[in-house]
Protein backbone atom coordinates (compact mmCIF):
# COMPACT_ATOMS: atom_id res chain seq x y z
CA UNK A 1 0.00 0.00 0.00
CA UNK A 2 1.22 3.36 -1.13
CA UNK A 3 0.49 6.43 0.67
CA UNK A 4 0.33 10.03 -0.91
CA UNK A 5 0.02 13.09 1.36
CA UNK A 6 -1.25 16.20 0.31
CA UNK A 7 0.67 19.36 0.39
CA UNK A 8 -1.72 22.35 0.53
CA UNK A 9 -0.21 25.95 -1.00
CA UNK A 10 -1.72 27.68 1.98
CA UNK A 11 1.43 28.12 4.72
CA UNK A 12 -1.38 28.37 7.12
CA UNK A 13 -0.74 25.95 9.98
CA UNK A 14 -4.21 24.44 10.29
CA UNK A 15 -3.93 24.16 6.38
CA UNK A 16 -0.99 22.04 6.77
CA UNK A 17 -2.31 20.30 9.75
CA UNK A 18 -4.97 19.30 7.79
CA UNK A 19 -2.96 18.05 4.91
CA UNK A 20 -0.94 15.58 6.95
CA UNK A 21 -4.23 14.34 8.19
CA UNK A 22 -5.38 13.71 4.31
CA UNK A 23 -3.73 10.97 2.46
CA UNK A 24 -4.97 8.33 -0.24
CA UNK A 25 -4.14 4.63 -0.52
CA UNK A 26 -3.02 3.76 -4.01
CA UNK A 27 -2.92 -0.14 -5.30
CA UNK A 28 -0.04 -1.58 -4.63
CA UNK A 29 2.15 -4.92 -3.60
CA UNK A 30 2.35 -4.47 0.04
CA UNK A 31 4.60 -1.82 1.95
CA UNK A 32 8.05 -2.83 0.97
CA UNK A 33 7.35 -3.59 -3.14
CA UNK A 34 5.93 0.51 -2.60
CA UNK A 35 9.29 1.19 -0.67
CA UNK A 36 11.38 0.06 -3.76
CA UNK A 37 9.12 1.40 -5.94
CA UNK A 38 9.49 4.74 -4.90
CA UNK A 39 12.85 4.21 -4.49
CA UNK A 40 13.75 2.99 -7.70
CA UNK A 41 11.69 6.23 -9.20
CA UNK A 42 13.60 8.65 -7.22
CA UNK A 43 16.72 7.35 -8.69
CA UNK A 44 15.35 6.91 -11.69
CA UNK A 45 14.37 10.76 -11.90
CA UNK A 46 17.37 12.21 -10.52
CA UNK A 47 14.71 13.38 -7.43
CA UNK A 48 16.51 11.73 -3.96
CA UNK A 49 18.14 14.94 -3.31
CA UNK A 50 14.21 16.61 -3.44
CA UNK A 51 12.67 13.40 -1.34
CA UNK A 52 12.00 15.72 1.42
CA UNK A 53 11.34 18.95 -0.01
CA UNK A 54 7.65 20.43 0.29
CA UNK A 55 6.01 20.41 -3.53
CA UNK A 56 5.28 24.32 -3.32
CA UNK A 57 9.04 24.76 -3.26
CA UNK A 58 10.11 23.19 -6.15
CA UNK A 59 11.14 24.22 -9.52
CA UNK A 60 9.17 24.08 -12.77
CA UNK A 61 10.66 21.35 -13.98
CA UNK A 62 11.56 19.47 -10.85
CA UNK A 63 7.53 19.61 -10.10
CA UNK A 64 7.04 18.36 -13.31
CA UNK A 65 9.35 15.12 -12.23
CA UNK A 66 7.53 14.71 -9.20
CA UNK A 67 4.14 14.76 -10.99
CA UNK A 68 5.21 12.35 -13.25
CA UNK A 69 7.10 10.07 -10.54
CA UNK A 70 3.17 10.35 -8.90
CA UNK A 71 1.37 8.46 -12.05
CA UNK A 72 4.28 5.75 -12.16
CA UNK A 73 3.59 4.70 -8.64
CA UNK A 74 0.07 3.03 -9.46
CA UNK A 75 1.90 1.53 -12.38
CA UNK A 76 -1.38 1.61 -14.85
CA UNK A 77 -2.17 -0.58 -18.01
CA UNK A 78 -2.51 2.87 -19.56
CA UNK A 79 -0.35 5.96 -18.74
CA UNK A 80 -2.10 9.10 -19.45
CA UNK A 81 0.26 12.42 -19.81
CA UNK A 82 -0.13 15.90 -20.29
CA UNK A 83 2.88 17.85 -21.89
CA UNK A 84 4.79 15.68 -20.00
CA UNK A 85 8.48 16.65 -20.43
CA UNK A 86 7.40 20.69 -20.38
CA UNK A 87 10.20 22.00 -18.02
CA UNK A 88 12.24 19.06 -17.83
CA UNK A 89 16.28 19.45 -18.61
CA UNK A 90 17.69 17.00 -21.32
CA UNK A 91 18.87 14.59 -19.01
CA UNK A 92 15.85 13.82 -17.19
CA UNK A 93 13.85 14.15 -20.90
CA UNK A 94 16.16 11.35 -21.87
CA UNK A 95 15.39 9.72 -18.10
CA UNK A 96 11.58 10.12 -19.36
CA UNK A 97 11.97 7.98 -22.67
CA UNK A 98 13.78 5.94 -21.04
CA UNK A 99 11.14 5.57 -18.57
CA UNK A 100 8.55 5.26 -21.41
CA UNK A 101 10.68 2.14 -23.25
CA UNK A 102 10.37 0.42 -19.94
CA UNK A 103 6.79 0.57 -19.89
CA UNK A 104 6.40 -0.80 -23.69
CA UNK A 105 8.57 -3.63 -22.83
CA UNK A 106 6.56 -4.64 -20.12
CA UNK A 107 3.47 -4.46 -22.03
CA UNK A 108 2.41 -1.53 -20.96
CA UNK A 109 1.17 1.56 -22.79
CA UNK A 110 1.76 5.50 -22.61
CA UNK A 111 -0.55 8.02 -24.08
CA UNK A 112 1.30 11.04 -24.80
CA UNK A 113 -0.82 14.30 -25.43
CA UNK A 114 1.56 17.16 -26.69
CA UNK A 115 1.33 20.62 -28.64
CA UNK A 116 4.57 19.66 -30.47
CA UNK A 117 6.15 16.40 -31.35
CA UNK A 118 10.11 15.74 -31.17
CA UNK A 119 11.86 12.65 -31.83
CA UNK A 120 9.35 11.38 -33.67
CA UNK A 121 10.63 7.62 -33.60
CA UNK A 122 10.23 7.27 -30.33
CA UNK A 123 6.56 7.42 -30.91
CA UNK A 124 4.06 4.22 -32.07
CA UNK A 125 1.45 6.28 -33.67
CA UNK A 126 1.00 9.82 -34.11
CA UNK A 127 -2.71 11.55 -34.38
CA UNK A 128 -3.09 14.75 -34.67
CA UNK A 129 -6.43 16.93 -33.50
CA UNK A 130 -8.29 18.63 -36.19
CA UNK A 131 -11.97 20.31 -35.84
CA UNK A 132 -12.19 17.87 -33.29
CA UNK A 133 -11.35 14.70 -34.60
CA UNK A 134 -8.06 12.63 -34.90
CA UNK A 135 -6.19 12.50 -37.82
CA UNK A 136 -3.15 10.11 -38.80
CA UNK A 137 0.01 12.39 -39.51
Amino acid sequence: MVQVSCQPHSRSPAARDAADRDTWDLPGEGDEAARRSRSALYTELGFERYATTRADQLSGGTLSKLNLALALLADPEVLLLDEPYAGFDFDTYLRFWDLVAQRRQSGRSVLIISHFVTDEQRFDRILQLRDGRTVPK
